[in-house]
């Protein structure tokens, strides 16, 4: 296998690993939008925030924005890998795909059948 190859390979799974984890938090985020709405609403009806439900529904909210305030600075530090990989994830197939084609025809030509790990080993590299 080529560096470029096993680079390529190593990136794409790597897209393929950050974007499922960026989505996965993004939902983790809204889920836990929910779970505020919903306990705000509980609180709202209460009549008493000092009694065994009331402290129950504060347990629950600050417990809740805790895990909503870690989920979103997990998305923060997560966003420039995702934007990088959205925005040249096409460019980089498009060019790893020509640069391969093309190697592909001139090794054919040459009738090169050696890979890169052989040379290193034949040079002493």
């Amino acid at each position: 296998m080529s560096y470029g190859e096993r680079y390529y390979t190593q990136i794409k799974q790597l897209q393929s690993e950050s974007l499922e984890v960026f989505d996965t938090l993004r939902g983790l985020v809204s889920e836990l939008d929910r779970r505020l709405a919903d306990i705000y609403h509980a609180i709202e009806v209460l009549d008493d925030v000092e009694s065994a439900e009331g402290i129950k529904a504060m347990h629950d909210l600050k417990e809740t924005l805790t895990y909503r305030r870690i989920a979103k600075e997990e998305v923060r530090t997560l966003s420039p890998i995702y934007c990088l990989f959205n925005d040249s994830g096409e460019k980089l197939d498009e060019r790893y795909g020509r640069a391969s084609r093309g190697s592909t025809r001139i090794k054919r030509q040459l009738n090169a059948k050696m890979t890169i790990e052989e040379v290193f080993e034949a040079l002493n590299v």
